[in-house]
Formats: C-alpha cells, sequence, structure tokens
C-alpha cells in the first residue's frame, strides 16, 4: 500500500567520541523506499570524506542517519523544515468544523502555505492558518475550517519553508458517502406504537468520531424496537 514518507520519530542529535563526531538520526515511515537528501544551509550534503549517509529498512519503516566525523565549527547552521508524524484530523462535536493538525521541525521559524486541490488556500475568518510553538521548539501547523461543506473535501497540502528549505505535509478530507454529519432515524411511521414492547429510535449517548488511516468514522448507538431505518444527512 503507498504510504508518503512521514518522520515517525522527530530528528535527534548524538554526540559520540568526546563530541568530534555528530550523528543525526530520525525515524521515516514510506512505501515505497524513499530517497534521502540531506542539506546543510540549504545546499544538499554529498556523502564523502568527514560526511557518511545511514539508511536501514525494517518494513516500510527506514533508521536514517547523518554521521558527521571531525565536527568543526562550520558544521553549525539553519535546518530545513520536518514534518513529524501523521497528520490529525480533528472535527467539531457538530461537525461544522474541521481542524488539521501537523507537527513541524524547523530552524529559523518557517513560513506556512495551504493547498486545497491544489490551489493555495487564502488565510482567512472561514480558513484559519495556525502556527504556535510548543515546550520542545517544534511548531504546530494548523489549519481551522468553519461552515464545512462537501466542497472542502479532498486533498490538503501543508508546505512549510525557510532559509534552508522546504518540507511539505499531505492530508485527504473524504466527505463523501454516506459519514459525516448530522443523524436522523426514522422511525417507520411510528409503527414501534403499535407493536408491545416497541421503542421509538433513541440515542444512548453522543456520537463518536475517530480517525482510522485517512479517514474519519462517526459512530453511535441507537436504542430502538423494531429496527430503525438510518438516514445520513450532510448540511441540511
Amino acid at each position: 500500500m503507498f504510504h508518503p514518507p512521514t518522520f515517525i520519530k522527530k530528528p535527534a542529535i548524538k554526540q559520540e567520541d568526546d563530541g568530534n563526531r555528530l550523528l543525526l538520526e530520525c525515524r521515516i515511515q514510506s512505501d515505497p523506499e524513499p530517497t534521502i537528501t540531506w542539506t546543510h544551509n540549504g545546499k544538499p550534503v554529498v556523502a564523502k570524506g568527514r560526511f557518511k549517509t545511514v539508511q536501514k529498512k525494517e518494513g516500510n519503516f527506514y533508521n536514517v542517519a547523518l554521521i558527521i566525523d571531525d565536527v568543526q565549527n562550520e558544521d553549525g547552521g539553519k535546518y530545513q523544515p520536518a514534518f513529524i508524524g501523521k497528520p490529525l484530523i480533528k472535527p467539531s462535536p457538530d461537525f461544522t468544523k474541521v481542524t488539521f493538525e501537523c507537527k513541524l521541525e524547523a530552524d529559523p521559524k518557517p513560513t506556512i502555505q495551504w493547498f486545497h486541490n491544489g490551489k493555495p488556500v487564502k488565510d482567512s475568518a472561514r480558513q484559519k492558518y495556525g502556527l504556535a510553538v510548543q515546550k520542545d521548539k517544534s511548531y504546530l501547523v494548523t489549519l481551522d475550517i468553519q461552515n464545512l461543506s462537501s466542497e472542502d473535501g479532498g486533498t490538503y497540502k501543508a508546505l512549510a519553508k525557510n532559509s534552508a528549505g522546504e518540507s511539505t505535509a499531505t492530508i485527504n478530507l473524504n466527505l463523501e458517502g454516506e459519514i459525516w454529519v448530522r443523524l436522523f432515524c426514522l422511525s417507520l411511521n411510528n409503527e414501534h406504537s403499535q407493536i408491545p414492547g416497541g421503542k421509538e429510535p433513541k440515542f444512548l449517548k453522543k456520537p463518536t468520531i475517530r480517525q482510522e488511516n485517512e479517514n474519519l468514522l462517526i459512530e453511535v448507538n441507537i436504542e430502538a424496537n423494531p429496527k430503525p431505518k438510518i438516514s445520513w444527512f450532510l448540511g441540511s
């Protein structure tokens, strides 16, 4: 199954040999195997001399490292943005709003541009950008979409840029078919009232929402006798 390259573990820096060797390590999930390019201050790092690259496969996971020997002052610098982990989709309880969340590592602070089906998303009251610094100095990148409609479905891409480079994260929002929105139970024209022990449809608890891969699942528990007819509606 195709899986775009995703950072499962954020890049970490380790020192060895009393600080004379640096290891920049990260873990990536991808299918097919990704092509890895390391950059330093916006320029590709060539694997020779003091620099060595490592890429070890474990199923659909890859442990990737850049090893720098005989560390020098000039090895410091800027790091291009890197999205970490899977982007999250968080709908509001009434299904009228959705928030996309992505975690990002970058230095210096990046700029963010969102795209919907390849077209730029304008930062506005209905589609609001967010970029917040976290305690671990990473960034939380968000996009809030108000007054959700079927036209908002599709592929979203977050593009992060700084002076060292750029990175992207992709989210698919599926608003097609019989999921997402208000639930109505049709009680078979009140036939329950003419059946001994009949019960009209009743929600036992509020709908719950969970994310499964790139889809959102809305689940409800209903009590009814006889078996009710179920209709899902988008908007009105």
